[in-house]
């Protein structure tokens, strides 16, 4: 655990995970400190990227299919295709794996968009020697309150993300404030609403009420994302499951609330469901691993660490399945 992450930062932290858009003055009074001290403490947690309160939208939005991508290098660091694969927009998630194959992704690109043209995404790329590629359907179970924060990620600006976004989300009808809202709580979820309402010249009830909708229609998630040594948690690891198709929701409802079970995604793979586990060292990911194998209707299980974590774009997020 990082030693500046003191008792009050934790029960900070708590309350966030609680409410991510509570006040300053709440989180000071619940405490018994002043709302001075929790201010100050703010700063000092997303300095630290010890947790931040970020907002993201469905990366199906707008049109969008997603995809999972392994890939598998030859004859070139691994780590050189990694960077040339993350400065392409559709990638979302790249990390390095322990396994079979080298590289897990996941990116996102429109369904009038043949596969063909993605896999020439990665043929292009020097060193890349096998490439597997499933649609993902959705989400049976997800947390996303963990994120190993990259300390030289790159940050935009609101006018580019603004700019990506009406790009992104050109067949919904958003107009400026919608789009400013999505922006600026994508950069920081506990944005200032009252800023937003001057620059816009409406009220800070409208801007509320533009956020309400826009949560209704799942383009904007709010969310507390922790550091996982925070919470004593260091390895990372992926499982695909080959399983029963009737017992997929089954198996979803009884490992979701597993305190090591980070994502349940649906996939159209030879593996139905692939599985991101987040344990405290690899003697609780050998039990995590042993309960899901055990389960009845799971046939295979193919496990993978997680190495280098190269991407992580915080904008989009995996929705809930909506078959199965």
């Amino acid at each position: 655990m990082n030693p500046h992450v003191d008792e009050l930062s934790l029960n900070i932290i708590s309350e966030l995970e609680k409410d991510p858009l509570i006040s300053t003055q709440a989180i000071a009074d619940r405490l018994g400190v002043t709302k001075s001290k929790v201010a100050t403490r703010l700063k000092r947690i997303e300095s630290l990227d010890a947790a931040h309160v970020m907002a993201n939208t469905s990366a199906t939005a707008g049109g969008y299919v997603v995809y999972q991508v392994f890939v598998k290098v030859r004859g070139r660091p691994i780590a050189e295709v990694a960077a040339e694969l993350s400065a392409l927009d559709e990638t979302m998630f790249i990390c390095g794996l322990v396994g079979e194959e080298d590289l897990y992704i996941t990116m996102r690109a429109h369904q009038s968009r043949p596969q063909d043209a993605l896999l020439a995404l990665f043929s292009n790329c020097e060193g890349i020697s096998n490439i597997r590629i499933d649609t993902v359907f959705g989400t049976l179970a997800a947390k996303y309150s963990r994120i190993s924060f990259d300390p030289n990620r790159n940050t935009l600006s609101v006018v580019e993300r603004k700019r990506q976004l009406k790009k992104d989300l050109a067949e919904l009808p958003l107009d400026d404030l919608d789009l400013t809202i999505i922006a600026e709580m994508h950069e920081q979820g506990r944005c200032s609403l009252r800023g937003i309402a001057r620059d816009h010249g409406v009220t800070e009830g409208t801007v509320r009420y533009r956020i309400r909708n826009l949560r209704e229609q799942d383009l904007l998630s709010i969310i507390t994302a922790i550091e996982p040594s925070i919470k004593g948690k260091d390895t990372w690891s992926l499982l695909e499951l080959a399983i029963e198709p009737s017992a997929l929701r089954e198996f979803a409802a009884e490992f979701e609330t597993a305190e090591w079970l980070e994502i349940i995604q649906c996939t159209s793979g030879a593996t139905a469901l692939t599985c991101m586990l987040l344990t405290e060292g690899h003697v609780e990911l050998s039990s995590a691993i042993c309960a899901i194998r055990n389960h009845r209707a799971v046939r295979e299980a193919r496990p993978s660490l997680l190495a280098d974590i190269y991407k992580i774009d915080t904008r989009w997020r995996l929705p809930p399945a909506k078959e199965y």
